[in-house]
């Protein structure tokens, strides 16, 4: 009966508990109120009364010590219980001081892990100390946004990380930052990824950089004020750029001074940059210096300074120089005149990719100019000239694939290259795919498409083309505008067009009928272009005038011919007709 009630006893009690599994908090609590079975308190009160029995009875002086014995323990354990409480406070306070106050550790832990590369430290640090006025870590905080290298991914947003960069850029490049006042200068300028294009934005921070010596930033900053006609600042920093030793500097000057744009033109200021550039090898502005002898601006005329300095830039790798000095090689212009060494020249220039050198020797080529003639060598540098653009080269690889030399003729090959050099646009072409539409050369005929295209080519003047107009209208039978265009072509000294006039005056097709006229149009077309046919109209009319009125017409000629010029550029009455 005794046991069951002990074992009821027991079930009854709270479970043991082990101290060391408790928080601090719970191991106090314990410590004073540690639960006991009934059991327990049973033996505890037997104890407690068998020792009454037993034990004698306590002097006052005993029962004090006692007393003083249990308080003791007690304050003890209060202040054991006390120093811990202070510890963890201690403890907690230190924690949250070190979690979010910034120290001269987390700063250098901030710097040395970015410049390591370690970047989830370095953004863990340099983000705990964004708040302290360091630029360097306002910059690394902004390329790791920039570039979301050590951002945490839970944090990583593309566009607010962008906003979150230029921002730190922003505020390192306004704490003097060099690299990020260039860093700022170049995206406005180019537009970047955190940063669309800017100008005045740009010219803002370049303007702080190249104040702190920072030459390409100073460069880009007087393109940008060059671009926006701020031109008087840009010289400035043009004139304190030469002054340190950049030939680049010094070149824009000469050409800023040279060409008067945005700025009074002042030549002699350009040809003494100039030369400051020249003598540090810069190749264009060797260049533009020998245009400046060769023109006399900002110094005296001298070809032969010209000639020293444009070959000089063409050593130092200008294609443009080097093409000029084949030119003046060939002309004999501040040298001697020697086509083989202008082809030299010309083959530099050419290699470099200068269009108008490859169409030089391909003309040399196709003449045997200075080279022996191939016709071979003479395509290839039409071609390479052609696919530059070069439409005079286009123009002669046409007349070469009509012609067949160097290749098998083909009309239809020629008619594409008028096309391309049309395109560009060229008269010359306009002209040339005028003759091919009247004639169905290459493709059919077409005297509409013919028609607009000598248009265009005689609202120039041109001869030829007006030449053309009178002969489609005039075999349309529209006599009056066919001798309207054929008296265009006359009056600058065509000969065909005489001929036509003199036919229709003789018949009055679209001109008053009168053998005087016809006389006098046929006599002028034979000094220019003497023919048996034309030798046959002037007897023709001529013996239906009297003396007086061949006299006349005589002296008339001889008065248009003295007065008429002929245009070098045009081709032959031979090649126009054709």
């Amino acid at each position: 009966m005794g046991s069951s009630n002990a074992d009821s006893r027991r079930s009854k009690s709270a479970p043991e508990v082990d101290p060391r599994t408790l928080s601090t908090f719970q191991k106090i609590k314990w410590l004073f109120t540690s639960p006991s079975s009934d059991e327990d308190d049973d033996s505890r009160d037997r104890d407690r009364k068998r020792e009454e029995k037993e034990e004698p009875e306590l002097t006052e002086e005993e029962k004090a010590k006692l007393e003083y014995e249990r308080i003791r323990k007690r304050n003890l354990v209060i202040f054991i219980v006390l120093v811990l409480l202070t510890a963890i406070t201690a403890g907690l306070c230190y924690w949250r001081y070190t979690a979010t106050h910034v120290t001269d550790k987390d700063i250098a832990r901030c710097h040395s892990n970015f410049k390591s590369g370690n970047y989830i430290k370095a953004f863990r640090y340099c983000h705990k100390a964004r708040d302290v006025p360091d630029a360097e870590i306002m910059y690394a905080l902004a390329r790791m946004y920039e570039t979301g290298k050590g951002v945490p991914p839970d944090d990583f947003d593309t566009e607010n990380n962008r906003k979150l960069a230029l921002k730190y850029y922003e505020m390192a490049a306004s704490n003097n930052l060099l690299r990020a006042q260039v860093k700022l200068g170049n995206d406005y300028f180019n537009g970047s990824v955190i940063a669309r294009q800017d100008d005045d934005k740009a010219i803002k921070w370049l303007r702080h950089a190249a104040r702190s010596s920072d030459e390409k930033a100073a460069e880009k900053l007087v393109t940008l004020l060059l671009k926006k006609k701020k031109t008087e600042e840009a010289v400035q920093w043009l004139q304190e750029l030469a002054e340190n030793g950049n030939p680049d500097a010094s070149y824009r000057l000469a050409e800023i001074f040279s060409s008067g744009e945005d700025i009074k033109p002042d030549y002699e200021r350009a040809f003494r940059a100039c030369i400051m550039a020249a003598d540090k090898g810069h190749a264009d502005a060797e260049h533009l210096l020998a245009l400046m002898y060769e023109s006399g601006l900002g110094t005296d005329p001298d070809f032969r300074q010209a000639y020293v300095y444009e070959t000089r830039a063409a050593a130092h790798g200008s294609t443009e120089a080097a093409y000029q000095s084949g030119l003046m090689t060939e002309n004999g212009i501040g040298t001697e005149a020697n086509v083989k060494k202008a082809v030299e020249y010309y083959e530099s220039a050419a290699a470099g990719g200068h269009d108008g050198a490859a169409f030089k020797l391909g003309n040399f080529y196709e003449n045997g100019i200075g080279v022996e003639r191939d016709y071979m060598q003479a395509l290839t540098w039409y071609s390479s000239a052609a696919n530059r653009g070069n439409s005079s080269a286009m123009i002669a690889l046409g007349r070469m694939h009509q012609n067949g030399l160097g290749t098998t003729a083909s009309p239809e090959d020629a008619f594409f290259w008028y096309q391309k050099a049309a395109e560009t646009p060229n008269l010359e072409a306009y002209f040339n795919l005028g003759l091919a539409y009247i004639k169905g050369t290459g493709t059919a005929v077409d005297a509409e498409k013919a028609m607009e295209y000598f248009t265009v080519v005689a609202a120039t003047g041109y001869a030829p083309a007006e030449y053309e107009l009178g002969l489609i209208y005039f075999q349309q039978e529209k006599y009056e505008q066919a001798a309207a265009w054929f008296k265009k072509s006359f009056n600058q000294g065509h000969a065909f067009s005489a001929a036509y006039l003199g036919f229709m005056s003789a018949r009055g097709l679209g001109e008053p009928l009168s053998n005087y006229m016809a006389y006098f149009y046929f006599t002028v077309s034979y000094q220019l272009y003497p023919a048996d046919t034309t030798l046959d109209n002037i007897r023709l009319v001529k013996s239906k005038l009297s003396r007086e009125q061949q006299n006349a017409a005589e002296i008339r000629a001889q008065k248009f011919m003295h007065q008429i010029k002929f245009s070098r550029s045009s081709p032959s009455v031979g090649q126009s007709l054709e």
